[in-house]
């Protein structure tokens, strides 16, 4: 019998231990009702927005426009991405920053100086010949077939020529020796 009321009272004094320290049977989430969690409002983080000025159309729908030709996209957060401000900008011919529109017109006056007949934008790419333009490059200045290779060839060859697909080692090994055979034979 003793054990039994010295059972219920270290019971009863833990129960009352948990009520004091604020510990109940019922889940703190069924006690306090459920309030909707309100979107912080956050900060465009994408650079593209240095160049896009934010509005609201008629509709109420987000807009950006363009600062330098005042070109308009959609641009809500939830529907739409930077994705096509970041193309536009590229393809901008009022973008001050834009490289790629200057350097094509850099080339087209440079073809005009030269006295080019035909127009350069006009030039047929040809892998073929390339490349075998490339095995009498290696085989003139003496360069190792590694040199197609080296990063800094396949940086310029991507800015001066994009389509063209640089040959491997072996590859280029191949034309060389092909190249010297066919200019034996002749």
């Amino acid at each position: 019998m003793e054990r039994e009321t010295l059972e219920d009272d270290i019971i009863s004094d833990n129960e009352m231990r948990l009520e004091d320290e604020g510990i109940s049977d019922i889940p703190p989430e069924e006690s306090q009702p459920h309030r909707p969690s309100k979107r912080k409002d956050t900060c465009k983080r994408s650079k593209v927005w240095d160049h896009f000025i934010a509005y609201t159309n008629g509709e109420g729908k987000p807009r950006a426009k363009c600062k330098y030709c005042e070109r308009n996209y959609a641009a809500d957060p939830c529907k739409n991405g930077t994705s096509t401000m970041n193309s536009h900008l590229k393809a901008c011919k009022k973008h001050p920053g834009n490289t790629s529109v200057a350097s094509k017109h850099t080339i087209t006056s440079y073809c005009q100086t030269m006295d080019v007949k035909e127009s350069c934008s006009h030039m047929k790419f040809d892998q073929e010949a390339l490349r075998q333009g490339l095995a009498r490059i290696i085989i003139m200045d003496e360069l190792p077939f590694k040199f197609v290779e080296n990063e800094g060839f396949r940086q310029f060859i991507s800015l001066a020529l994009p389509q063209f697909v640089i040959p491997s080692r072996t590859t280029i090994t191949r034309d060389c020796y092909k190249l010297f055979f066919d200019e034996k034979e002749s």
